[in-house]
């Protein structure tokens, strides 16, 4: 494999994995295992691509060098933990003007001054709003491009068919859950049987083969989440 393509690989391991794994042993490592680690190569992945400006990576760049010169890089896992963080603050300083918006005080006392800010505050919201905004359509742009293998989809189409499967698993488990035949006696004394007009262990199977898929895409999603960067 040529050593350029090969070092983009790396760079495009998270930042925890790479903590842990040095080039060399990367380069060491077998093709096989590699691609399992870096599931979608260079040039798959800039086929894929019709903007690459929002990505880290280009013929041209340098990985290590991506940070500084094209700004913060993360994952998309951690693109998605950014936005909870900047929610969180953006709750905090509502929680702050709500509390602190008015101020009390008794007749012929002197009135305490806030801290409180009406301008300052909202200019801070909205600069939380903008960066909120931009993360989110960052995220959605690539959740309609990057690749989740080995389903052959997006993440945008992984995440809608894995809302589908999860439907598919509760009334599975629904009917799973049911005995082929019942029998109960009724209030004036006759016995009556209900029948499943299904077999019960067709859907037993199917519910084991709904959870295997459910747990492997979980997994596809993530590792996709993980090993695909954009810049914020």
């Amino acid at each position: 494999m040529d050593e350029k393509l090969i070092k983009i690989m790396y760079g495009a391991l998270p930042h925890s994995v790479r903590a842990q794994l040095t080039m060399e042993q990367y380069v060491a490592l077998p093709e096989i295992v590699r691609e399992h680690l870096t599931p979608v190569t260079y040039n798959e992945y800039m086929a894929s691509i019709d903007d690459r400006d929002d990505f880290w990576w280009d013929e041209t760049d340098d990985p290590e060098d991506s940070k500084n010169c094209r700004g913060e890089v993360v994952c998309l896992a951690q693109a998605m933990k950014k936005v909870k963080e900047l929610e969180a603050e953006k709750e905090q300083l509502i929680g702050y003007e709500n509390k602190y918006c008015r101020v009390s005080y008794k007749e012929g006392e002197e009135k305490i001054k806030s801290d409180y800010d009406y301008i300052l505050l909202h200019d801070e919201i909205r600069d939380i709003d903008g960066r909120i905004g931009s993360i989110k359509h960052k995220l959605a742009k690539a959740n309609c491009i990057v690749p989740v293998e080995p389903f052959g989809c997006t993440i945008g189409e992984a995440l809608v068919y894995l809302a589908q499967l999860q439907n598919a698993k509760a009334q599975a488990e629904r009917l799973a859950g049911q005995r082929q035949t019942e029998r109960r006696i009724t209030y004036n004394g006759v016995v009556e049987y209900t029948d499943c007009a299904y077999d019960v262990n067709v859907a037993k199977k199917e519910l084991r083969k709904l959870r295997d898929t459910i747990a492997s895409l979980q997994i596809a999603i993530d590792r996709a989440n993980l090993t695909n960067f954009i810049k914020i």
